[in-house]
């Protein structure tokens, strides 16, 4: 299974077992509900060889998950956002983004908030691993006000299925003192 042969997607493991009793993501389920069931497909995928990784340019579109601190059931997931990743497998490079997020914070604080901004991504990859980092400036602009916030930090996965049909990622970063972790699920 992908989830044995790296770590990092043990995450993705804990966040499966913990989402079913989750009341926290009722906040978008445009965004909530599609992302549970593409990180239930994806954490099911076996691990692809690195001797059998496709050649080529593909697009990877799924989603991202980020909470404070360290990220151990769904219920600690408050933001989820769109992602897209193009992996090019002949030069082993990968870019992509995270855009169109959403919260359930501004739900918990009783207020109106229209997010925006774009979380850029690039890194290398290597067999079936890749890692890289990710920056850029998340908006929120809420009945309290308009707030930027920095996401810069470094992000490390893995692909799964026959062809790397799949891939998942984690993100760490600091945000004034505390740290950020993230998920990322894809499928192609």
């Amino acid at each position: 299974m992908l989830l044995r042969t790296s770590s990092f997607l043990l995450v993705f493991a804990l966040l499966v077992g913990c989402g079913a009793t989750s009341n926290k993501l009722d906040f978008n389920s445009q965004l909530a509900v599609p992302s549970l069931a593409m990180l239930n497909r994806v954490a099911l995928l076996p691990a692809t060889p690195s001797g059998s990784m496709p050649n080529g340019t593909f697009t990877y579109n799924g989603y991202a998950g980020f909470g404070a601190g360290s990220i151990s059931s769904l219920s600690e997931v408050d933001h989820i956002s769109k992602m897209t990743m193009v992996a090019n497998f002949q030069t082993d490079t990968f870019s992509g983004s995270m855009s169109q997020m959403t919260s359930d914070l501004t739900v918990a604080d009783n207020m109106s908030a229209t997010y925006g901004g774009t979380i850029n991504m690039s890194g290398s990859i290597s067999g079936n691993t890749f890692s890289g980092v990710h920056s850029g400036v998340w908006t929120m602009d809420s009945t309290n006000g308009y707030l930027e916030r920095p996401y810069n930090g470094t992000l490390s996965g893995s692909f799964g299925g026959s062809g790397a049909t799949g891939m998942g990622a984690s993100t760490s970063s600091t945000y004034a003192g505390t740290n950020v972790t993230g998920i990322i699920v894809g499928e192609r």
